[in-house]
Order: C-alpha cells, then structure tokens, then sequence
C-alpha cells in the first residue's frame, strides 16, 4: 500500500486523544523538568564551529544537508519520563527535519551507526560534545530529591491528565455513534 494509502487510513479511524496524544503530554511534562541555559548567539556559534561548522550554514550533523532545526543530541525524554538531559547548548545539535525525525528518541550513537553513511567521522564529531553533555546529566531521581512533595504532585497532575484525556475518548466514543 502506498503513503498516500496509508494516509487516508490512518484519518478514516476514530481519534483517540490519548493514543495520539500521549507521548506529546509526556513530553511536555518531562521537558518541563529539564535544564534550561538562556540562549546565548555566541555559544550557538560555538556549538556549531565545536562540529567543525560555519555559523552562517549550519549542516545536519548527520546528513550534511542544510540544518532546518536543532536536535537534542540526548532527548529529554525516556520512556515518557524525563531523562536527565536538558535544553542546554551542548545538548543541540544543528540537523534537517529528516534525520530529526528518524532519529526521534533513539541514543545519538545508534542512530549514527545504522543510518549515516560516514559514521565513523560523525562519531569523532560528536563524541566530545556527548562526553561535555554527560557531564552535566542529572537523573529523575535528583529531581525528585530536591522535593518529593512538589515531584510527587507533578507526577500526579500528569496522571489525572491523562485519566481526563481517557474519560473524554470514552465520551467521545459514545457521542460518535
């Protein structure tokens, strides 16, 4: 079956909003803990002649095509929690809107490995900035320590989220027919 096939199937089914939504909220919620660095238009430069790039035509770190958006060389996210790893400089790195999405939240290395046709440079390229990025990673558990009550109530508004998006497919279900 072709894309476009496969597209129209996929719109002519029911909407879930928790199916479909799941992960968005997840995200959301696990980004939202993540570390933040105030952007800085120097250490972007820096980042990108850190890959050996020109700041005035940042390349995908993965292809080489023009870069179109940044990629979070660790996600933030880890089997919808939040990962440790934060929105931070070194944790950027410039990419086209392709690879960003295939790799998706896949180990950067793994990615590298099964999909880049000179994987061995790309990895020398981006070893250091994963080894800068891992220095700094802090685990849910770090979070959770500086306040259990604040965490603990976090992780429980996620949850009634959640439980609201599935009471409302249900609704949804039952006004559809």
């Amino acid at each position: 079956m072709n894309r476009l096939l496969l597209g129209a199937k996929a719109h002519l089914q029911p909407y879930s909003m928790l199916r479909k939504r799941k992960t968005t909220v997840n995200h959301m919620f696990a980004s939202a803990l993540a570390e933040v660095e105030a952007f800085s238009s120097k250490a972007v430069q820096d980042q990108l002649i850190s890959l050996g790039q020109s700041p005035d035509d940042p390349r995908c770190v993965y292809c080489g095509r023009e870069a179109t958006t940044w990629d979070h060389l660790f996600p933030t996210v880890r089997a919808g929690e939040y990962s440790g790893y934060g929105h931070t400089e070194a944790n950027l790195v410039p990419s086209c809107s392709a690879c960003n999405s295939a790799k998706g939240g896949k180990h950067w290395r793994v990615y590298v490995e099964q999909n880049c046709a000179d994987s061995e440079a790309i990895l020398g390229r981006l070893l250091p900035i994963a080894q800068k990025v891992e220095a700094r990673v802090e685990s849910a558990e770090d979070v959770r320590a500086r306040d259990p009550v604040a965490y603990s109530d976090y992780l429980e508004i996620r949850a009634k989220i959640l439980a609201l998006m599935e009471q409302a497919d249900a609704l949804a279900n039952r006004l559809r027919r």
